[in-house]
C-alpha cells in the first residue's frame, strides 16, 4: 500500500512541477510504456524472493525478441512464434535454475555468464543486423486499448500480476518462495523442497522475461542486436524501489510492478526535462538544431589571397 501511495504522490508532485503532465493521455501513456519493465520486474522479483538474482533477463528478453521477430518476418504464424519464444525463455530459466540451485554456483556470476552467452548468440543469429519488416497487424496490436487509454498489453500485465500475487500470498505452495528466501535450510527441514522452488523461480523469471520480449517486439516494431541491454538493472531497481529485499524473504509482486511504474515515470520526467533544457540533443536524432542551421546559412568569408 505504501508503494501505491508513493506512486500517487509522485504523479502529484510531477503534476505540480509540470501541470500539463496530469492528464489522462499522459498518465496512460506512462503506464502503457512501462509494461515491459513491469513484466521483467515481476519475473526478477521471484529470484529476489529466494535470495538470489538473475542478471540475464535483459539478454533473455533480447534473444526471444530476436527469434520471435525473425520468425514473424519470415511468415510464421503468430501463435507459433509466441510459443517458441516462451519455450526459449523457460529453457533459459531452467538453465539458470540448474546452475544456481543444483550446481550451487553464485547466482550473480552464473547468470552474468549466461547473459554474455545469450548476447553472443544474438549476434550470431542476426549477424549484427536489425530484425525488421514485421507483420503490420502484430505491430498495430500494441496500440489496441482495453480500458480507457490503457492498452491490452498493460491491462493483461496488471491482471497477470494480480493473479500471481494471489497465488504467492494466498496459497501454501506460493508462499514457499518467501520461505526459502527467508531461511532455505529451515524451509528444507520443515519439508519445503528448496531446490525445486529455486528452479521454479528461475523458470518463472525466464518465462516472464520472454513474454516481455514478445511485447517489446510488438511495441517497437523492430529488434536491434542490443535489444534488452540494461533491462536487468532497471528490473532490480524497480524491485528495490517497491520494497523487495535483495537478501530474500521480503516483498511481493505487486510492489515490483508498482516499482516499475515508479521508475519508468521518473525516467520519463527526467528525459523530458533534459530535452527541454538541452535542445541541442536533437542533433543526435538526425535533426539540425535551429542555431546550427542559422550558422550553416551564414555566407562564408572569401578566401584570402596567398593562403591555401
Amino acid at each position: 500500500m505504501s508503494s501505491v501511495l508513493f506512486l500517487i504522490a509522485l504523479f502529484l508532485v510531477v503534476g505540480l512541477i509540470n501541470p500539463s503532465f496530469l492528464n489522462s493521455s499522459n498518465v496512460s501513456a506512462c503506464f502503457n510504456t512501462s509494461v515491459v519493465y513491469t513484466l521483467v520486474a515481476v519475473g526478477m522479483a521471484f529470484t529476489l524472493f529466494i535470495g538470489e538474482i538473475d542478471v540475464s533477463v535483459g539478454a533473455n528478453l533480447g534473444i526471444v525478441a530476436t527469434v520471435v521477430g525473425s520468425m514473424l518476418r519470415d511468415g510464421a504464424p503468430v501463435p507459433t512464434a509466441i510459443l517458441v519464444g516462451i519455450l526459449i525463455g523457460a529453457a533459459i530459466g531452467l538453465i539458470n535454475g540448474w546452475g544456481v540451485a543444483i550446481m550451487h554456483a553464485p547466482s550473480l556470476i552464473y547468470t552474468l555468464g549466461v547473459c554474455g552467452i545469450l548476447r553472443g548468440l544474438m549476434y550470431l543469429y542476426t549477424n549484427g543486423a536489425w530484425v525488421e519488416n514485421l507483420p503490420k497487424d502484430f505491430k498495430d496490436f500494441s496500440a489496441v486499448t482495453a480500458v480507457g487509454d490503457l492498452t491490452v498489453y498493460y491491462c493483461a500485465a496488471v491482471v497477470l500480476t494480480i493473479v500471481i500475487w494471489i497465488l504467492t500470498t494466498k496459497t501454501r505452495h506460493g508462499r514457499y518462495f518467501i520461505a526459502v528466501g527467508d531461511n532455505a535450510n529451515g524451509a528444507q527441514l520443515v519439508g519445503i523442497p528448496a531446490t525445486r522452488v529455486k528452479v521454479i523461480a528461475y523458470v518463472i523469471c525466464g518465462v516472464l522475461s520472454a513474454v516481455a520480449g514478445i511485447i517489446f517486439t510488438s511495441r517497437i516494431g523492430f529488434v536491434t542486436a542490443d535489444s534488452g541491454d540494461g533491462y536487468e538493472m532497471k528490473a532490480i531497481a524497480a524491485c528495490v524501489l517497491g520494497g523487495i529485499s535483495l537478501v530474500g524473504g521480503v516483498g511481493s509482486v505487486i510492489v515490483a510492478a508498482v516499482g516499475a511504474a515508479r521508475l519508468h515515470g521518473l525516467l520519463v520526467q527526467l528525459r523530458q526535462r533534459h530535452h527541454r533544457h538541452h535542445p541541442h540533443r536533437d542533433r543526435r536524432r538526425g535533426r539540425t538544431h535551429p542555431a546550427q542551421k542559422r550558422c550553416q546559412e551564414l555566407p562564408r568569408a572569401p578566401a584570402r589571397p596567398g593562403l591555401s
